[in-house]
């Protein structure tokens, strides 16, 4: 009608647009679906997370590296942050996460990385994942996964696993790099400087003083492998720590990802550090 303006019923644009919120989320929603068995028990496979690592430091066999982790409990995504011992590996070892985790380069998808996460926490390299229907974009990714142990011969301890997963996710990245010191700056950095602190204790045998200079997830590590090794622990430790002193004054760069940070010295050693509690320790 002339000089009547319609508006539009309150209640109902906003059950529209409540629709809509709840449509996207679905739509977005992280999806994983499909069968996971280790030395023929079954594992559920309730969750997937997925995280880019942009390689800035070199280490890593794959540049960039993708990681999946499908786990049948609910984790933060950071236990997917690091370069060498992730979190989740941790986990698996005290029997607090069961899965399995494919780090690969998502532009060559013939080589995987594949940890079968329990308490042995075994990893190997492998030709034999089958990956199908995969896209990868820039924050998300869906494809297959499909792993017949059966196919191929194996390490002996290696648990026996069978896989065919289907996933949909959020693609999240690693903290961005913070620093990048390299030559003298990283020689005088803290986290070499904090290395050395940690390096002498090892060399001197004072496991009290090396727990000190321990985050708390290295701490629980190390219990655990002194478990494993026994007797002969405190020898390597020793030995690892002499080695140390000797390439510290050769640093070669410190990589500061927020209160993460890699220490890479000759030799093709590389320490991993975490800033906690007000000071960088051994991570």
């Amino acid at each position: 009608m002339d000089g009547v303006k319609y508006m539009p019923d309150r209640t109902l644009l906003i059950s529209m647009f409540l629709f809509v919120i709840s449509v996207s989320t679905v739509l977005g929603s992280d999806k994983v679906s499909g069968s996971l068995s280790v030395n023929g028990r079954p594992i559920p496979v309730k969750h997937v997370y997925a995280i880019l690592h942009d390689n800035a430091e070199g280490f890593l066999d794959s540049s960039p590296e993708l990681r999946v982790l499908v786990t049948d409990r609910e984790v933060p995504i950071d236990v997917l942050y690091g370069f060498m011992f992730l979190p989740a590996d941790d986990l698996a070892r005290r029997d607090e996460l069961q899965g399995v985790l494919l780090r690969f380069d998502p532009a060559k998808l013939g080589a995987v990385n594949m940890t079968i996460l329990m308490r042995s926490s075994l990893r190997k390299d492998t030709d034999k994942v089958k990956i199908n229907e995969f896209e990868f974009g820039p924050d998300r990714l869906s494809g297959s996964f499909e792993f017949n142990e059966t196919s191929f011969l194996t390490f002996p301890d290696y648990p026996k696993a069978n896989f065919n997963l289907k996933v949909d996710t959020v693609v999240k990245r690693i903290p961005n790099v913070t620093a990048d010191l390299k030559g003298r700056d990283a020689v005088n950095s803290p986290q070499v400087k904090a290395l050395k602190v940690i390096a002498n204790a090892l060399a001197k045998g004072d496991m009290k003083a090396f727990e000190s200079l321990s985050s708390q997830r290295a701490l629980r590590r190390n219990k655990e492998d002194s478990e494993r090794s026994g007797t002969d622990g405190k020898e390597i430790a020793i030995k690892f720590g002499r080695s140390v002193q000797k390439l510290i004054p050769r640093a070669e760069r410190v990589v500061v990802r927020g209160n993460m940070a890699v220490v890479i010295l000759p030799e093709n050693t590389v320490a991993e550090l975490l800033f906690e509690n007000g000071s960088w320790k051994a991570n």
